[in-house]
């Protein structure tokens, strides 16, 4: 089985799709909030998932997990669950800065560079990069890489 490497942000939000259950947590007040809801939810659904550093809005990542496994349909069964409470441009289809493009595509770079030859550049306009599941990323090589290189992308897997 094909495996994802989540480093901190967005496979969640990927998985998720819109959910139009009602909410029953009155609204947070501001992104940082709503972020820290977000990560309460994935925790109240089943979900492993500590809350981001003060005044971040970075979702932290998921494990490496095998796609189409149950562990892996258990976080796409919270990620919609939870997905209203994401502030709007976390969210997938969010615009991009051209400043944060280009970090993105220096990480991807750097990916790339650092043993990963497949590793994709990100999508122009969310900068989320896109895993191709029929291209084998080696969950050890990426977790290295990710280490050298610092930052972290939106992933979303195909």
């Amino acid at each position: 089985m094909k495996k994802f490497v989540v480093p901190l942000l967005v496979l969640t939000f990927a998985l998720s799709g819109c959910s139009k259950a009602p909410r029953e947590q009155p609204e947070p007040e501001n992104d940082t909030a709503k972020v820290l809801a977000y990560t309460k939810c994935m925790r109240e659904n089943g979900i492993d998932m500590e809350d981001p550093p003060p005044g971040s809005m970075a979702v932290p990542g998921i494990p490496a997990l095998d796609a189409g496994s149950p562990a892996m349909k258990k976080v796409e069964a919270a990620a919609e669950k939870c997905a209203e409470l994401l502030p709007a441009d976390t969210a997938e289809g969010r615009k991009i800065t051209p400043e944060d493009l280009e970090k993105a595509r220096a990480l991807s770079r750097c990916m790339r560079e650092n043993g990963l030859p497949d590793f994709p550049d990100p999508d122009p306009e969310s900068g989320a990069v896109k895993l191709d599941p029929d291209v084998k990323f080696d969950v050890r090589k990426v977790e290295e890489a990710g280490k050298k290189c610092g930052g972290t992308l939106p992933v979303q897997a195909r």
